[in-house]
């Protein structure tokens, strides 16, 4: 294990590790993927009440199932509709109109007794707009164990929250801390949800001691921020500072107090490089990204959706993580 120390700022973690991880990318080619799909009475409504009153929320969801399948042609799929109740098994082409009411408990045994009977899933997608019929105490908690479930069937869990009103709070149970979880509430960008979503599949995993799972990245390797150094230090670059803030900001992301703090923390960050070209190159990146982060924060206030929304934001801009 190597770690990069920083500067030591309010209570913000003071370590990023990172480790080489040696093992092979896991061949999913000819595996099959899951969609979990909302098929309640609410999907039919519009996905943004103020600009797209022309598309309904499952109308977004399918052409994003659409999108993800056009781009995995060696991966079969399967589709699970619930709405009072979950559905057999079928293909996007048979999925029926949005219908009923939106009751999550029973999907637990029902994923669980599909990914039982068959092993040649690799990822679980759930798509929905997170508003429960049943009590918002019985749902989250259905939506934790089927997060549950997914990763102890070593598939990898992806949560996709639909519309401006979605409860992306809920939706993030499922991925839990090992998965990706994305917003969408304008048609326009479902090429960028489905970029992100073939990412999710795509992604390895390690989990560290503590039970948390990282991901590992392209450049394979994992990186998370702590507050202890572990093994060998190493010099901080211009790579590992962006990388630090990054995964800094993300996990602050939604709480606004912060960004004063952070924006202090890019510039105590970027002087740890000598150059003074570079530290302007960090300083003007990051100070734009937190620019973005505001903004989002700022349109979507304290609605449900809030957390979903800036983090699909920022990992679109920062281009890192």
């Amino acid at each position: 294990m190597k770690s990069v120390i920083f500067p030591t700022i309010g209570t913000f973690p003071t370590v990023l590790n990172f480790n080489t991880s040696l093992k092979e990318k896991e061949n999913i080619d000819g595996k099959k993927i899951l969609f979990v799909l909302d098929g309640t009475g609410s999907m039919g409504e519009f996905i943004n009440n103020t600009e797209e009153k022309k598309c309904s929320k499952a109308i977004v969801a399918k052409k994003i199932i659409e999108q993800v399948l056009s781009k995995r042609p060696s991966n079969d799929h399967d589709i699970m509709v619930f709405n009072d109740r979950p559905s057999p098994l079928c293909k996007v082409t048979d999925v029926p109109e949005p219908t009923g009411s939106t009751y999550f408990s029973p999907l637990v045994d029902e994923l669980k007794k599909v990914l039982t009977n068959d092993s040649n899933y690799c990822t679980v997608i759930f798509m929905s707009d997170g508003l429960p019929t049943e009590s918002l105490h019985i749902a989250r908690n259905a939506i934790t164990s089927i997060g549950n479930i997914t990763r102890e069937m070593k598939c990898n869990p992806i949560a996709v929250a639909i519309g401006s009103d979605a409860d992306g709070e809920s939706c993030e149970l499922f991925a839990g801390n090992r998965g990706y979880n994305c917003f969408i509430k304008y048609e326009k960008d479902i090429e960028v949800i489905t970029n992100d979503i073939n990412n999710g599949i795509d992604c390895k995993y390690e989990m560290l001691e503590n039970g948390t799972y990282i991901a590992v990245e392209a450049d394979n390797k994992y990186y998370f921020v702590d507050d202890n150094k572990l093994g060998e230090t190493v010099v901080a670059d211009k790579f590992l500072i962006e990388k630090y803030l990054n995964l800094v900001i993300m996990k602050y992301i939604t709480n606004a107090d912060k960004i004063p703090m952070l924006r202090s923390l890019v510039e105590y960050c970027s002087k740890l490089i000598d150059d003074k070209i570079i530290q302007k190159e960090i300083v003007d990146k990051f100070t734009g990204l937190l620019e973005v982060v505001k903004k989002t924060i700022i349109l979507d206030g304290k609605t449900p959706c809030m957390m979903s929304a800036t983090k699909q934001a920022y990992r679109g801009y920062s281009k890192q993580i």
